[in-house]
């Protein structure tokens, strides 16, 4: 039987959890229109969204901004923690939106996102059985879910970035077809969801490795 420490708890719940550990004044949270994150609201803390479309919210303020083209409206240096639920896959440029993340959070300012597991034993089945179950896959996934980060691809991401990762929660482990469903928190590898906290190290270093006359290694932040 599971007691209230093992019982289930949403990618909502599980992020504010993350939240909490840094008590922060102001938290943005990015692409929050699907499920705004009541959690998040509690112990007093200014919470403001940003989304491509508008929707009601608990929020104390929202904004109506297309990250595929606009900057986050926030000065540089104004944020405490950036959370972002599984939106990093839906845009064109992630590395843009993460070097934006870098500049509107404070120094040591914290970035905690959830993106899907590509080795999730369920994708892994999908992916390779295609053409069978190609025409089952919601047409929102197919139209609108650009990139797959694994373990690894995050790290990179965040590398480029200015961030570096600080711990790993897995969010969602269920059984196909039965009612067996749990958080393999310490697992993250065995989970459909992963959510990654990610502290800022410093300013975006860029990519595009390249190198000079004299073999040092230079990066083009223009790229970004």
């Amino acid at each position: 039987m599971y007691t209230n420490a093992m019982k289930y708890k949403t990618k909502s719940e599980l992020i504010a959890n993350e939240v909490d550990r840094f008590n922060p004044n102001l938290v943005v949270d990015i692409g929050y229109a699907q499920e705004p994150n009541s959690f998040l609201c509690k112990m007093g803390r200014e919470v403001v969204g940003v989304d491509i479309l508008s929707k009601p919210s608990p929020y104390s303020k929202t904004f109506v901004c297309d990250l595929n083209k606009d900057g986050l409206p926030f000065e540089a240096g104004s944020v405490d923690v950036v959370t972002m639920g599984c939106t990093l896959a839906h845009v064109g440029h992630p590395l843009r939106l993460l070097a934006d993340i870098n500049r509107v959070l404070k120094p040591n300012g914290t970035l905690i996102l959830s993106s899907p597991n590509p080795h999730y034993y369920w994708e892994v089945v999908m992916n390779v059985f295609f053409s069978f179950f190609s025409k089952r896959v919601s047409p929102l996934k197919l139209e609108e879910h650009f990139y797959d980060f694994s373990r690894y691809n995050i790290r990179s991401c965040a590398l480029v970035t200015g961030f570096e990762v600080e711990k790993e929660v897995g969010v969602t482990f269920q059984l196909v077809k039965t009612p067996i469903k749990f958080n393999p928190l310490r697992l993250p590898g065995l989970a459909y969801e992963i959510i990654y906290v990610l502290k800022k190290t410093g300013e975006p270093r860029g990519f595009g490795k390249a190198r000079t006359e004299k073999g040092v290694e230079a990066f083009d932040t223009n790229l970004f």
